[in-house]
C-alpha cells in the first residue's frame, strides 16, 4: 500500500520530476496491478503529453484496471493540453494560506 499511497502523493504534487519514475512504475511488471494503476493515474494528473504515448502503449495491457486507467489518464492528458482547459481551469484561482 505504501507504493501505491507514493505514486498517488506524487500525482498530486504536480511536480514533473516525478514523470520518469511514474512512467519506470506503469511499465513495470513487477509491479502490484493496484501500484502500476495510480502511476497511470498520477501521469494524468500531470498533465504532460509527453506521457501520452506510453498511456497508449498500455491500452492494450493484460489488466483490465490498467487499460481503464490509462483511458481516463489519456482523456485527462488531452483535456489539460487542450485550448478550452485554459479557459475552464478547474485549478483555483486562489490559494489558501
Amino acid at each position: 500500500m505504501l507504493k501505491h499511497e507514493l505514486a498517488y502523493v506524487l500525482g498530486q504534487t504536480r511536480n514533473l520530476h516525478a514523470v520518469k519514475c511514474l512512467e519506470a512504475v506503469l511499465e513495470s511488471p513487477q509491479q502490484q496491478e493496484i501500484v502500476r494503476h495510480e502511476a497511470a493515474e498520477a501521469l494524468g494528473a500531470l498533465g504532460q503529453a509527453s506521457s501520452l504515448p506510453l498511456l497508449e502503449k498500455y491500452l492494450h495491457d493484460e489488466s483490465q484496471v490498467i487499460r481503464e486507467t490509462c483511458e481516463l489518464a489519456i482523456a485527462r492528458l488531452k483535456w489539460e493540453n487542450s485550448p478550452s482547459a485554459k479557459e475552464e481551469s478547474i485549478q483555483p484561482r486562489y490559494h489558501s494560506t
